[in-house]
């Protein structure tokens, strides 16, 4: 029986009410991702070497894919859940819009469009850099479109796979490509190797997300189907070893960590072993408790968009303020130990996290009250970003 088998696309369990080892996946995603960027901002170069630091960066490596991953998987679940009941993707569409102009309103190098006209080359490539919120929005907005005209996300999951292979075949071509051609700023960009993700390969963790989605799920929510899928990640990061050998031998590609297709692999069979343990995990949490009890870490992957867009804002700053990394004239840039570091991760994600708590709480209690303050926001900041 295949580790992956495919799942009927009635399954009840896919089709209502959260999943509770996605939304645990997704809360360890995010937070992984803050302990990388405040890595990045505040480690001290000195310890940026070594064995130990090299094995870090592998493991950091994994946190990017799987964030991609997992939005693929529960963006072809909201699809899946719409399709069965026939009802509008529209608001589907909408999230993408809002995804997408939240990545490049981070990227805004000014408050003020005055001051924005005369941003230098370097403020400018970093506006038009596709990070991971521009990746996410776009790819669904792009997947959206596909859906529109096939009506299937069932013939959606099987097509998808040639843009997969597609996508991680022509990742090493791409340097070449663009030495050839001439691209408009805003499209190289998107595609530019140097970018921080760029459609090659990165899209490609989107869409195999969105590939395996149904499988991974129903496979998840069977019994021991979570040791099942570590099996499977492991085998997969065994597979990655032997890819890597023929490009290398056959191909004359030995660049494994240029975003090669063996790298590719890798990175899912990593992000696969930590999906099937944690469903596994929590299949023995739940049959030893004999109840549901949500924990926090699913409460911050319900909530990963704000949790995310909140630590940037902390750590690197805004168009509305600047950001940690900048504090007392780059003063806790670059300069903390190890230990310091950790001190500020915990920091960080409890002032986002008990932010995000007390917002929520508003939004419960104080609907209208919510709705007014996000409206007097963003017309507040659209008014000084034109006159100021």
């Amino acid at each position: 029986m295949p580790l992956l088998r495919r799942a009927s696309s009635s399954l009840p369990e896919l089709l209502s009410g959260r999943i509770r080892f996605l939304d645990a996946v997704r809360g360890i995603a995010v937070l992984l991702m803050i302990v990388v960027h405040t890595t990045d901002a505040f480690l001290a170069l000195d310890y940026r070497s070594g064995w130990y630091w090299n094995q870090v960066n592998i493991i950091f490596g994994f946190v990017a894919p799987a964030f991609l991953f997992f939005s693929g998987v529960t963006f072809q679940l909201a699809l899946a859940r719409r399709e069965e009941k026939n009802r509008p993707v529209r608001d589907i569409g909408i999230r993408a819009v809002q995804i997408l102009f939240l990545g490049y309103w981070l990227q805004i190098p000014s408050h003020s469009l005055r001051v924005a006209l005369t941003a230098s080359p370097e403020q400018v490539a970093r506006f038009f850099d596709c990070n991971i919120l521009q990746l996410i929005g776009g790819m669904m907005f792009l997947s959206l479109l596909i859906y529109k005209l096939v009506r299937s996300t069932a013939v959606m999951e099987r097509g998808v796979w040639i843009g997969i292979c597609v996508i991680i075949l022509a990742t090493p071509l791409i340097p070449k490509f663009l030495n050839q051609v001439e691209l408009p700023v805003f499209v190289r960009y998107w595609i530019e190797p140097e970018g921080s993700f760029p459609l090659f390969p990165f899209a490609s963790y989107f869409l195999i997300g969105f590939a395996l989605s149904r499988r991974l799920i129903a496979r998840a929510l069977q019994p021991k189907g979570g040791l099942q899928l570590a099996v499977a990640g492991l085998l997969i990061l065994l597979l990655s070893e032997g890819v890597d050998y023929v490009q290398s031998t056959l191909l004359h590609y030995s660049e494994f960590w240029a975003n090669s297709p063996a790298l590719v692999l890798f990175r899912i069979g990593g992000v696969l072993l930590l999906t099937g343990t944690v469903a596994y995990l929590m299949s023995i949490s739940k049959e030893s408790e004999g109840r549901e009890k949500i924990s926090q870490i699913e409460r911050i992957g319900r909530a990963s968009l704000p949790v995310y867009i909140l630590h940037l804002m902390l750590i690197y700053g805004s168009p509305v303020n600047m950001g940690m990394r900048y504090w007392y004239g780059s003063f806790l840039h670059q300069l903390m130990s190890p230990e310091e570091v950790l001190a500020t991760f915990a920091a960080i994600a409890g002032l986002t996290w008990i932010a995000i708590l007390l917002w929520q709480q508003v939004e419960h209690r104080h609907p209208k009250l919510a709705s007014t303050l996000r409206w007097c926001w963003w017309v507040g900041f659209g008014v000084l970003f034109l006159v100021a």
